[in-house]
C-alpha cells in the first residue's frame, strides 16, 4: 500500500494493500477501500463507506460526508460504492438518513465530473455520466447509462430512467421515463435517445418499437391510460426493452415530465376518403402541429393516423365514385356522415378539415357552420371551374378557407370572391427517383423497357379499366417483346383486386404495393386512369396517356355537367391537350396502343412536363397551416 505521509487513516479503516493514497487524505472511522482504488490528494471519505474496486478519487473530493438535512441528528448511516467509478474534482456524495433507507448507494462504472453532487439516500446505477456541477437532491433514483449534463439539478424524490439523457443547466422537478431526452429551463421532453441507444446496441427494432410507444405518449394527443392501452397492443409480450418504458411511466410517484408548450390546444376533426387525400391530410396536420396542440378526431388512412387520428371507421368506406356508386351504397353513406357529425359536436372540435371529397364532405361542413364557433376547411377544392358550379354557393357559405392544390383553382376562387389559399401541390417537391436504385430494389432486368399502368386506387376504377388495360398490354406484348408492365396497387385490398384480372396471362407484370413513383420513374411512358396519378406520370417524366372509362349512365350524366373540354390535370393546367385524353368510348386497346406509339416518339413533350411542375407551386403546408390559424 502506498500512503504518503501526509496522509492520515482511521484505525478502524479497513483498507487494501493495493490501494494508492496521495498527499493530504483523510480516510475515516468504518471506511472499507477494496482493492485497486486511488485517492489522488486532499480527498475525505467518512464512514461508514464500503468502497468496492478500481474506483478513481481526484482532489478535493468529499465522500461518505453526514448530510445537512435538518432531520439527520449524526446517525451511523452508510454509503455503498460500486466498482470503476471516476470520481473528478470536488465531487461530494452524502450518506444516507434514517428517515429512508439509511443509505445512498452508487454503482459501478459511473463518472461523475467536477463539483457534481449526489445527495443522502439517493440510489445511482450502473455506466451514468454526470457533467460538472450536475447535482441530484435527497431520495433521487438514477437507473443505467443515463447522462446528465452540466449545471443540472434533480428535485428530490425524482425517478431518472435508463438511457435518459438531460441537457445542460435543466431544471427537473419531475420523474423521467427510460429513454426520454430533456432540456431546457423549464424542462421539457425533446425526444428519445436514440444516439444512447444505438450506441449501447439496441437493435433497430427495437429502437423502431420504442419511438411508436414514445409516439403514443408524447406526440399524439392520447390520454396516459389510453395511450398505455395502445402501447400493449404494439406486440404481446413487449420485448424487455419495450417493458422497460413502460415500466418506467407506469412507476412514476412524481408525475413525468411533459413536452411544455405555450402553443393553443385545439381538436380538429378530419375526414379523408381515399389514399392521395391520406397524404394530404397527413402533410397539414404535420404543418398545423407547428401552430398548435393538436389532437384528431374522424376518418383518415394510415399516414394520418400515425398522427394520432384513430378512425371512426374504416376510411376505405368513402372509396366510392361515380354516380352509380354512391347511389348504391346511399344508406351505408349517409349513416356514416351521421356518426361523423354526431361525434364531431360531441368531442367539441375547434376545426373541421374536409379532404377532397366534396360530395360527402360539404354536408358536414354545413352542420358544423351550425354550431357557430367551428372553423371549416376545405383541402382540395371541389372541381367547381370544371362542372357543377352550382355548389359555389354552398363552398361561400359554409366553408371558411379552401385550400387549392393549382394556381387556376385559386385564381377562379379569387374571381367568385371565395376564400381561398393557393397551397400548391406536394409533387412540386419529387425527384424522379434513381433509375439502377429502383431497378435493383425490384429486381429489374436493365435490358427491358418498362411501362407503368396505373388503373386506379379504388375497386371500382379497376374493375372499370383492367380489362381495357389487359387487352391493351396483350396487343403491345405481341409487337414489343421486350417491354414489362408495372401495376403499382394503394393496398393489399388492391392489389388482390388487379391480380384477379392479370392471373393466367401470359405477360410480363410487376406488380407492388406503393411503388407508383418507383414504376414511373423507370417508364418511358405511362398508361394512367384519369386523376391525380397522371399528374404524378407527368412530372416523373412518363408522359401520361389519360384513360377514363364508367358505367353508361354516369358518363351521360357526367359529361352533360362539364364546363371544360380537358379532363386530365396536366392538360388543364397547360390549358390545351398536350397528353392523349381517351374517355368512355375512345378509350379502347387499340387507341391506348396507337397513343402509345405516337407519345413514345415525341421529342417536345419534356418541355411540356417543365411547365406543368412550374403551375404545382404554391406557398406550401407551414403556410397554410398560419392562415388557418389566423382564422381561429
Amino acid at each position: 500500500m502506498a500512503i504518503h505521509p501526509t496522509s492520515i487513516i482511521h484505525e478502524s479503516a479497513k483498507v487494501h494493500d493495493s490501494v494508492e493514497i496521495g498527499p493530504f487524505c483523510f480516510i475515516g472511522e468504518d471506511v472499507v477501500i477494496d482493492e485497486g482504488n486511488m485517492l489522488l490528494s486532499h480527498v475525505v471519505i467518512k464512514g461508514p463507506t464500503t468502497i468496492g474496486k478500481n474506483n478513481s478519487f481526484y482532489q478535493f473530493s468529499v465522500i461518505g460526508e453526514g448530510t445537512p438535512d435538518k432531520k439527520y441528528k449524526g446517525e451511523k448511516t452508510t454509503l455503498s460504492i460500486g466498482d470503476n467509478n471516476i470520481f473528478r474534482e470536488g465531487v461530494t456524495i452524502h450518506r444516507g438518513t434514517i428517515q429512508d433507507k439509511s443509505t445512498t448507494i452508487i454503482g459501478s462504472n459511473n463518472l461523475l465530473m467536477a463539483y457534481s453532487h449526489v445527495a443522502h439516500d439517493s440510489v445511482l446505477g450502473n455506466n451514468n455520466v454526470f457533467a460538472n456541477h450536475a447535482g441530484i437532491a435527497g431520495h433521487v433514483s438514477v437507473g443505467n447509462f443515463v447522462t446528465i449534463g452540466a449545471l443540472t439539478t434533480i428535485h428530490q424524490f425524482c425517478k431518472i430512467g435508463d438511457y435518459s439523457f438531460i441537457g445542460m443547466n435543466t431544471s427537473i422537478t419531475m420523474d423521467i421515463p427510460a429513454y426520454i431526452k430533456v432540456a431546457a429551463d423549464p424542462a421539457r421532453v425533446i425526444g428519445l435517445n436514440t444516439v444512447g441507444m444505438s450506441r449501447n446496441n439496441f437493435s433497430d427494432d427495437s429502437i423502431t418499437i420504442i419511438k411508436k410507444a414514445y409516439k403514443l405518449i408524447y406526440r399524439k394527443g392520447f390520454k396516459l391510460e389510453d395511450a398505455l392501452k395502445k402501447i400493449d397492443r404494439l406486440e404481446k409480450p413487449a420485448r424487455p426493452e419495450l417493458q422497460a418504458f413502460i415500466d418506467s411511466i407506469k412507476s412514476s410517484e412524481r408525475g413525468r415530465l411533459r413536452g411544455v408548450s405555450t402553443k393553443q390546444d385545439i381538436k380538429i376533426g378530419i375526414v379523408i376518403g381515399e389514399h392521395s387525400g391520406d397524404i394530404l391530410g397527413s402533410k397539414i396536420i404535420e404543418s398545423l402541429k407547428k401552430e398548435f396542440n393538436v389532437s384528431l378526431v374522424g376518418v383518415g388512412g394510415p399516414l394520418t393516423e400515425n398522427h394520432g387520428l384513430e378512425s371512426i371507421f374504416n376510411f376505405k368506406d368513402l372509396h366510392i365514385m361515380g354516380l352509380i356508386e354512391p347511389i348504391l351504397n346511399i344508406r351505408k353513406l349517409l349513416k356514416h356522415r351521421k356518426l361523423i357529425i354526431k361525434t364531431f359536436k360531441k368531442e367539441k372540435i375547434d376545426f373541421f378539415i374536409g379532404v377532397d371529397s366534396p360530395d360527402f364532405n360539404i354536408p358536414i361542413h354545413k352542420a358544423c357552420k351550425k354550431e357557430g364557433s367551428i372553423k371549416t376547411i376545405q383541402l382540395v377544392s371541389p372541381s367547381v371551374w370544371g362542372w357543377r358550379q352550382g355548389r359555389l354557393k354552398n363552398i361561400k357559405k359554409y366553408i371558411d378557407l379552401t385550400l387549392c392544390l393549382f394556381r387556376f383553382e385559386h385564381d377562379f376562387y379569387i374571381d367568385q370572391k371565395i376564400s381561398s389559399f393557393l397551397l400548391g401541390h406536394p409533387l412540386s417537391e419529387i425527384d424522379i427517383k434513381d433509375n439502377n436504385y429502383v431497378r435493383s430494389k425490384y429486381n429489374l432486368d436493365n435490358n427491358k423497357q418498362y411501362l407503368a399502368i396505373l388503373p386506379g386506387s379504388r375497386a371500382s376504377e379497376i374493375s372499370n379499366m383492367m380489362p381495357t388495360y389487359i387487352a391493351f398490354m396483350e396487343k403491345l406484348y405481341t409487337n414489343k417483346s421486350d417491354f414489362h408492365f408495372l401495376i403499382p396497387a394503394a393496398d393489399n385490398l388492391i392489389k388482390e383486386k388487379i391480380e384477379s384480372f392479370t392471373k393466367n396471362r401470359d405477360l410480363p407484370i410487376t406488380i407492388s404495393i406503393g411503388a407508383a413513383r418507383d414504376f414511373l420513374s423507370v417508364s418511358k411512358c405511362s398508361i394512367v386512369t384519369s386523376g391525380t396519378a397522371t399528374l404524378e406520370a407527368a412530372v416523373l417524366g412518363a408522359p401520361p396517356i389519360i384513360c377514363y372509362k364508367t358505367n353508361n349512365f354516369n358518363y351521360f350524366i357526367i359529361s352533360r355537367m362539364l364546363k371544360t373540354k380537358l379532363i386530365g390535370l396536366p392538360n388543364l393546367l397547360l390549358s390545351k391537350k398536350i397528353f392523349p385524353e381517351l374517355i368512355q368510348s375512345d378509350c379502347t386497346p387499340e387507341n391506348i396502343y396507337n397513343s402509345f406509339q405516337s407519345i413514345i416518339y415525341s421529342n417536345k413533350i419534356q418541355d411540356e412536363i417543365v411547365k406543368v411542375k412550374n403551375h404545382l407551386e404554391g406557398k406550401g403546408f407551414d403556410a397554410a397551416a398560419k392562415a388557418i390559424h389566423q382564422t381561429s
